[in-house]
């Protein structure tokens, strides 16, 4: 009698430290988890990095837009999109291979 007690008791707990032990690992804030959201982290701040670069690019075309000290920058700017040449300007047409 007392061993069937003795061996439910053991029964139990070890089957609620295995239920612990799984969700320790596998469960929505386990290690697994927690493996998952580093690896979306370091993502993350891959693409934050990569935003922020490209943010500084912006905002170094728009100061040179915005600053009469850069008037060339602006002009080829213009040039550039507008598909136009000045009068002087030899223009080099390269073939599509």
């Amino acid at each position: 009698m007392m061993q069937d007690k003795s061996l439910a008791v053991s029964l139990g707990l070890a089957a609620g430290i295995v239920y612990l032990g799984v969700h320790a690992v596998m469960g929505q804030h386990g290690l697994l988890a927690f493996v998952e959201l580093q690896a979306q982290e370091a993502r993350l701040q891959h693409d934050f990095e990569r935003l922020s670069d490209a943010r500084e690019g912006l905002q170094d075309r728009v100061a040179r837009l915005q600053g009469v000290a850069d008037a060339d920058y602006v002009d080829e700017r213009a040039r550039l999109s507008l598909g136009a040449a000045r009068s002087q300007e030899i223009l080099f047409v390269r073939a599509s291979p």
